[in-house]
């Protein structure tokens, strides 16, 4: 796997150039205030990182995808899953919690 990514990166990763360019960590504190968690013991969706559900909506815009598509292509793509942190066994949020 790590020898994809460098090949991908090596070929030019817009996705890459947005991360090393864009410190999304600056975002967390105003995220998790302004989407509060609710109760995980009660049920209901699994709870996911803030900012990764910050960038879900940018990939979405850079590439015209719906809620339904963007959560296929985050467990297909590479560059997706590296964009937001992800490994090939995490959860990826299903188009609901998208």
């Amino acid at each position: 796997m790590d020898a994809r990514l460098r090949e991908l990166s090596a070929k030019g990763n817009d996705l890459e150039r947005l991360a090393a360019l864009v410190d999304f960590e600056c975002f967390r504190r105003e995220l998790e205030q302004a989407v509060p968690r609710s109760d995980a013991a009660k049920g209901g969706h699994p709870v996911f990182d803030h900012v990764l559900m910050f960038k879900i909506p940018l990939l979405q815009a850079m590439h015209v995808l719906s809620d339904e598509r963007i959560g296929h292509l985050i467990k297909d793509r590479l560059s997706f899953m590296c964009f937001l942190g992800l490994g090939l066994v995490d959860p990826v949020p299903d188009a609901n919690t998208i």
